[in-house]
């Protein structure tokens, strides 16, 4: 049994991402491609029942998806191809393509991102994308910013259709001036947008901040709205040295790597798929994912940050 890729298309952002299946022992396909906060929720695998192969939510039970009718029906496999969601409520027929050929996207370009008020650091090593941005004390502009997430957004779109994909970012604001609230908003609103993206590629994010006087607990005041607003289903910590910044986002990457890496069995050529149409709603990791309870500790200095609920794809 090798590795299975369901191929969504998220319509509100015209773009293609990648969900990974695992096979289990128990002859099930673990979707195992979602932040460590949403694996807590629930848990969803192809399965074969008295009806054929389903998408299934384990945790209540509801039929996600069906293949398409006509699909072919072996209980060794599920039929690839086209998939249709089970609609719930108003909610419309949705289509997605199960495959067994891996899709890929582009490396990350080292110098992707460009901006006069912070420096970049990016890599691309075995699926793991390393971000780190340092901001200067050069105020930063509107016009400047908006090119930066323009910049960025390119880097979400191939990120996500590579399903192996592991993005962890390091974020230093020590000595940075204050963000006006206008760069703010451009930021939430651009975050807001692109949260299915960001949610399904980060596993860690460490904001590195010591405040110090007035300006330094007013940008951490910020930082903790944000993050209040947005309640990140991934791996998140404040701590006040890049270094400690680093220890923890790679402790996180190197446990996420290993649910999503190749075993032998899925070592084999990838080619790029053909645009899909439509779109499936939330996966959820599977069982690979040890327990409830996250793995991880942020470091002893880190500051306390809000963890109640999750922002997730809605579920149909």
């Amino acid at each position: 049994m090798s590795d299975l890729f369901l191929v969504q298309h998220l319509a509100d952002l015209s773009v293609d991402v990648s969900w990974l299946l695992r096979p289990a022992a128990d002859g099930t396909w673990d979707s195992c491609r979602r932040p460590q906060g949403h694996r807590k929720q629930a848990k969803h695998t192809l399965r074969y029942g008295p009806d054929g192969w389903v998408l299934m939510d384990d945790t209540s039970g509801t039929i996600l998806y069906r293949p398409a009718v006509g699909a072919s029906q072996e209980k060794e496999r599920p039929p690839l191809g086209p998939w249709r969601s089970v609609p719930v409520g108003k909610a419309s027929e949705e289509e997605c393509t199960l495959t067994d050929v891996e899709p890929i996207g582009e490396k990350m370009n080292p110098n992707a991102l460009q901006a006069p008020f912070a420096d970049f650091v990016i890599s691309d090593i075995d699926d793991v994308v390393t971000i780190e941005v340092t901001l200067k004390k050069t105020p930063i502009t509107e016009p400047e910013f908006q090119t930066l997430l323009e910049q960025f957004r390119p880097m979400l779109v191939e990120m996500g259709k590579r399903p192996r994909v592991v993005l962890k970012f390091a974020l230093s604001m020590n000595g940075a001036p204050a963000p006006s609230m206008r760069i703010v908003k451009q930021y939430m609103k651009f975050a807001g947008e692109h949260t299915p993206l960001i949610d399904l590629e980060t596993r860690g994010f460490a904001v590195v901040l010591k405040p110090e006087g007035f300006v330094g607990y007013a940008v951490l005041k910020i930082v903790k709205m944000v993050i209040s607003v947005f309640q990140p289903p991934w791996e998140l910590a404040i701590v006040p040295t890049m270094e400690e910044g680093r220890a923890f986002i790679d402790k996180v990457a190197v446990a996420e790597a290993k649910v999503l890496a190749r075993t032998a069995e899925s070592k084999k050529a990838t080619k790029p798929l053909p645009a899909m149409k439509a779109g499936i709603p939330e996966e959820v990791t599977p069982s690979t994912s040890e327990g409830g309870a996250s793995p991880f500790a942020a470091s002893s200095n880190a500051l306390p940050l809000p963890r109640s609920g999750l922002l997730g794809i809605s579920l149909p």
